[in-house]
């Protein structure tokens, strides 16, 4: 029965009422139809569960809780009332990952990016997708297998995570419209598109073909004609499309105004209405052995600024970490305040995450591994508890 035909029956039903019985018993009638009224409702109007998605509400959900409505709202304004934190996101490369080593599990992962990265860059769906000069390579490129996919199935069913695609925008069009469709079909819960990895890093501008991921040159007016043809196509999924965003800092450095012009190209697209996408990715490493700033400038508010660049759009960081060369509480406690810092920058609603879940023994940085072959890492450890705290 339609809510609009449940509510026809508990009129007639009142009108019946109204000539048989006295104005007490007709209130409590009517009272009672309310209720029913409200039950069959809301057993009409229930949400999809897993990959479903409401079409007005772009981005992947936010944990919230529903209040009975009651007579006085005593809830502080709104300006006052913490910052809602959602699950965050860890990077997952399935090809190199000891899957029965993840334990015990971090609590408070909530979304996986997969084939992301560099590697991600030359990670194709299959053989034949593979550019033909890179087939003498064996080591300069991957494709997805079966067991690949199988493995993520069992993760989200043991753990709820849902998935980030990183688009590999080396990739034809079409190629990948089939892979996300395959990914669909197998199951995979897709949370966000996130279309391509780093293209605005100098490998990518000057089309280095010798390093891996790279197949061509990349600028950023370059980046937003591919956007432009592929984000329509990919909406049919109906899953939200996440733009590459350059974090920089407010120097005048080659780096910082390359990475600035990027952003720039990327707000005039939105702007001019050409590109059509529901939030942002965006990228950032600390610690003094890796990008040459002290402590107190990688966590200042200046060093986050960037995150102000589209606006009110929603945005994901897909890859974080802060990177030392010695295991030590000291080392983990700066870590630890860096990812509180940058957490506290972001807007309600926005993703926080870091790289990586699995760091395989021959993998050349300690600090950013949660996961090894042996368990959770001291890494790992740390962010668990930062979590539970957060």
């Amino acid at each position: 029965m339609s809510a609009v035909n449940g509510s026809q029956v508990c009129d007639d039903l009142l009108m019946r009422t109204v000539e048989r019985v006295t104005r007490g018993v007709l209130g409590w009638l009517v009272g009672l139809c309310g209720f029913g009224l409200v039950l069959l409702l809301s057993s009409c109007s229930g949400n999809g569960e897993g990959g479903e998605r409401s079409a007005d509400r772009p981005g992947p959900p936010v944990e919230t809780t529903t209040t009975p409505p009651t007579t006085t709202d005593v809830s502080p304004p709104a300006s006052e009332q913490p910052a809602a934190r959602g699950d965050v996101i860890v990077n997952l490369r399935p090809f190199n990952t000891d899957f029965d080593a993840l334990t015990p599990w971090i609590d408070g992962i909530g979304y996986v990016r997969v084939w992301g990265g560099t590697r991600g860059m030359a990670t194709y769906p299959t053989l034949d997708a593979v550019p033909d000069h890179l087939l003498d390579h064996p080591r300069s490129y991957n494709v997805v297998t079966q067991d690949e996919i199988d493995a993520l199935l069992d993760l989200q069913d043991r753990h709820g995570v849902r998935v980030i695609y990183m688009v590999n925008v080396n990739d034809t069009l079409e190629s990948q419209r089939e892979f996300i469709a395959r990914l669909v079909d197998e199951g995979i819960d897709l949370a966000i598109l996130e279309m391509g990895n780093e293209l605005y890093l100098r490998k990518f501008r000057d089309g280095d073909i010798t390093q891996l991921g790279v197949t061509r040159s990349w600028s950023p007016e370059d980046y937003a004609a591919m956007l432009e043809e592929w984000v329509p196509e990919l909406g049919g999924f109906d899953v939200p499309i996440y733009i590459v965003g350059a974090s920089h800092g407010s120097g005048d450095s080659g780096r910082d105004l390359n990475r600035q012009r990027w952003n720039e190209v990327m707000v005039e697209a939105i702007d001019a209405q050409r590109v059509a996408i529901d939030g942002v990715t965006f990228h950032r490493y600390a610690g003094e052995e890796r990008s040459g700033e002290s402590h107190e400038e990688a966590i200042s508010n200046e060093s986050f600024a960037f995150l102000s660049t589209f606006g009110d759009l929603p945005i994901a960081i897909t890859e974080s970490g802060y990177a030392f060369s010695e295991m030590t509480p000291e080392n983990l406690d700066l870590a630890e305040e860096f990812w509180t810092e940058f957490d506290s920058a972001l807007k309600p609603g926005d993703l926080f995450g870091v790289h990586v879940m699995y760091r395989p023994s021959e993998h050349r940085t300690i600090s950013y591994g949660l996961f090894d072959e042996d368990g959770r890492t001291p890494v790992g450890d740390r962010f668990a508890e930062w979590l539970t705290g957060r």
